[in-house]
């Protein structure tokens, strides 16, 4: 069937209004077509919405709204075209349960930016619902605006009686009121509806009728904490989807802007910012914050500056206007106020500035940057926009505004306006910010490269862009071309924290401990006390079995990093190089508590539990490993051992088999796997993997005095009394001597026998 200029190839989706078909443009592009069903088209109120959700689509563009290719009519039968999205829709996706909270927050960032930008355009969705939201890889996009309301519009799109919506995720004022009670915190409500299905797998109210959900408004039935239900829900994040539920409009969040500033900020009040040099270059491999660091001069706060709601007292002593002061004059005392890093003493000059000319544009951005290091985002964004309007072309208004949309988890919207800023100037700093934002919007690799390579096209000796390539091949893999960006970050600041830390990282990743350990040292000496530092060393000298040193700093990391489930389970490894198994135990406890659902901390967990002698506890630790993590080679060679120790043989060798097939030069795993072996009396195999292992390190004694002994069992007498005799030749400690003391005589009993 052809529709337009579209042929269809299935149908995806059919309801009681229309139908939605995958079909194909000429080019081959896959478009999601929607038609009107034949038989709603010749009723008017259908038309009306139908049309009506054309002329809002055809002037949205936006990354979390589907968009809009193109309509028309055939035969009668009106159609619209929208991209195709092989994604699920979020209904679907909750069928097979809720989301982890770190899901639910990135929907909920992802629809309220949609949001934000709707309510910008004059747009209310008034259907917000889990099947209106398609999950696109990591993207969730808002579909489905056949009941939005457009402001220029002035059609009433429902009919008297009929009430268009989805049950038990309409706002309250939706039920049998005209539309002008409607607004944005109607739409607020329909997103705190659909959070909470997140959460709980199920609508707030449970209606499916008019009637019913009029019936429980009515008798104001309280709706259910989704904390009630699910306890792993944050208190922060429960108290946020209840404000967005509220019955009272009022009482729900202000706008879009304000509850993306929510999700953004978490449980956490505002905090000081550390510098970039620091920031972001000991935990995540690329950060966001500040974007535009070498767009304006100044330095974060201090990590004791007032607040922007100090008490009065402390803002009276701030620097004020005078009335006969130039008002060119106050504007550049603020702005020199602002570069100097004290924005709270710039903030109430720039105000001042602005009470005069609110149009001075100029006072805007330098209040706007200002606000947004005070960490007042949505009052930043709101003097950035005059200035973008009183200045659409100046860079350095449109670099600043990106910083806010950062703020507020805006992230598509910061990129196009750094798209936009480079437009107008090719800055290397607008290249690496934008570098950073499309790593962190997970956008392909050769671009984000791409932006940083022209950063330092323009700038050799850009730090930012440096230290930001070389992170980027560290994740990549590339650890020589990473090291050969830090290492001109040194030559050009021989003491850039950031460049030392990530120097000893890539040395560690590439097997360079001494080297790593020796760039983490100096380190140390410009910041000894800096948690990551401590806890990253104390690794490099865990590996280097300097366990009483690693010990040392891990003990102080787990105590600035009482969360940090990295800083226990190294933790509890040095301790269990040192013999202290009994120690061992809780850290690795903590480890498991803090991240269940990571393999190794279960794995360090039955390691102790082993060195305890407990094989059965071990045995369920290191099974939830190896569930989490099938291929884990010391989950399953751990395993193994377990298994072996409760007599389970055949269990064991398949546990040492899956070890083996992850790490084939795994020598403990061949030679453990060959004891089982030989206990179950698969000789020959046995032998194999003595073998085996004796190839990968000729010089294993454990190996040799078991392939000695299997070689007796096989009847391979002087085979058997060479591999012992060889062994006595050596230098061995008593243990292993005495047993291929034990071994020769064996084999010359054996042989005295023929």
């Amino acid at each position: 069937m052809q529709v337009g200029p579209y042929r269809v190839l299935e149908e995806v989706a059919r309801g009681g209004m229309g139908v939605v078909y995958r079909a194909c443009a000429q080019d081959g592009t896959e478009v999601a077509l929607k038609l009107l069903l034949s038989h709603r088209s010749v009723e008017a109120a259908a038309r009306a919405r139908f049309l009506a959700e054309v002329r809002v689509l055809a002037r949205l563009r936006h990354p979390h709204v589907v968009a809009f290719l193109g309509a028309g009519e055939q035969e009668g039968v009106p159609w619209l075209a929208l991209e195709f999205v092989r994604g699920p829709t979020l209904a679907e996706r909750l069928r097979q349960g809720p989301l982890g909270i770190d899901d639910v927050r990135s929907v909920a960032r992802d629809l309220v930016s949609a949001l934000s930008y709707l309510h910008t355009c004059g747009v209310l969705h008034r259907d917000l619902k889990p099947d209106n939201v398609l999950l696109d890889g990591e993207r969730a996009r808002l579909t489905d605006f056949g009941l939005a309301l457009d402001g220029d519009a002035e059609e009433r799109l429902t009919r008297s009686g009929v009430l268009l919506g989805t049950p038990g995720y309409w706002p309250p004022e939706q039920v049998g009121v005209d539309r002008r009670s409607l607004g944005p915190a109607s739409d607020i409500y329909g997103l705190g509806a659909v959070l909470y299905a997140c959460l709980t797998g199920r609508a707030p109210r449970s209606a499916s009728t008019l009637q019913e959900f009029a019936s429980l408004e009515q008798t104001a039935a309280p709706i259910t904490p989704p904390r009630q239900a699910r306890p792993d829900v944050p208190r922060w994040l429960d108290a946020l989807v209840m404000r967005c539920l509220a019955r009272d409009p009022a009482r729900r969040p202000a706008s879009a802007d304000a509850l993306a500033l929510a999700l953004v900020q978490g449980p956490d009040a505002p905090r000081p910012r550390r510098s970039l040099a620091w920031a972001g270059l000991l935990g995540a491999p690329l950060s966001l914050a500040p974007l535009a660091w070498l767009l304006w001069s100044g330095p974060p706060p201090a990590p004791h500056a007032p607040s922007p709601d100090a008490p009065s007292a402390v803002v009276s002593a701030t620097p004020t206007s005078t009335p006969l002061e130039d008002l060119e004059q106050l504007v550049a005392r603020g702005a020199a106020l602002r570069a100097a890093g004290k924005y709270a003493e710039a903030r109430p000059l720039l105000e001042g500035a602005l009470a005069r000319d609110p149009q001075h544009p100029r006072a805007n951005l330098e209040l706007g940057i200002a606000l947004e290091k005070l960490r007042e985002p949505v009052l930043a964004l709101e003097a950035l926009d005059r200035a973008r309007l009183l200045r659409p072309e100046d860079p350095l208004v449109l670099a600043a505004r990106s910083q806010v949309l950062v703020a507020l988890g805006r992230r598509w919207e910061a990129l196009a306006e750094l798209d936009e800023a480079l437009r107008f100037a090719s800055a290397p700093q607008l290249f690496w910010s934008r570098g950073l934002l499309r790593d962190a919007l997970e956008q392909p690799e050769a671009e984000v490269l791409a932006d940083f390579d022209r950063a330092l096209e323009l700038d050799p000796q850009h730090l930012g862009a440096l230290l930001a390539r070389g992170n980027l091949h560290r994740v990549h893999g590339r650890f020589a071309a990473s090291l050969a960006d830090y290492d001109h970050v040194l030559v050009l600041h021989p003491d850039a924290t950031g460049a030392l830390f990530n120097r000893g990282v890539v040395l560690r990743l590439m097997g360079r401990q001494r080297e790593a350990l020796a760039s983490l040292d100096r380190l140390r000496r410009l910041t000894p006390d800096d948690p990551q530092l401590l806890l990253h060393r104390g690794v490099i000298l865990c590996e280097l079995r300097r366990s009483r040193e690693a010990l040392a700093d891990l003990e102080r990391a787990c105590r600035a990093l009482p969360d940090d489930a990295q800083a226990f389970l190294w933790r509890a490894q040095a301790l269990i190089y040192l013999g202290r198994h009994a120690e061992a135990l809780p850290a690795a406890q903590r480890a498991v508590q803090l991240q269940p659902d990571v393999a190794s901390n279960h794995c360090m967990l039955g390691t102790a539990l082993m060195e305890l002698r407990r094989p059965a506890e071990a045995l369920a630790a290191l099974d939830v490993a190896v569930r989490l993590s099938p291929r884990f080679a010391m989950a399953q060679w751990h395993r193994g051992n377990a298994l072996a120790l409760l007599g389970r043989a055949e269990e064991a060798i398949e546990a040492y088999t899956r070890c083996l097939e992850a790490a084939p030069k795994h020598i403990d795993a061949l030679t453990n796997r060959g004891v089982q072996l030989r206990r179950v009396g698969r000789l020959a195999d046995a032998l194999a993997d003595y073998e085996a292992a004796l190839e990968l390190d000729p010089r294993n004694v454990n190996a040799a005095l078991n392939r000695g002994n299997v070689l007796l069992d096989v009847g391979r007498k002087r085979d058997g009394l060479a591999v012992f005799e060889e062994l006595l030749r050596r230098e061995l400690s008593p243990d292993p001597r005495q047993k291929a003391e034990s071994g020769r005589a064996r084999a010359l009993k054996l042989l005295g026998r023929e």
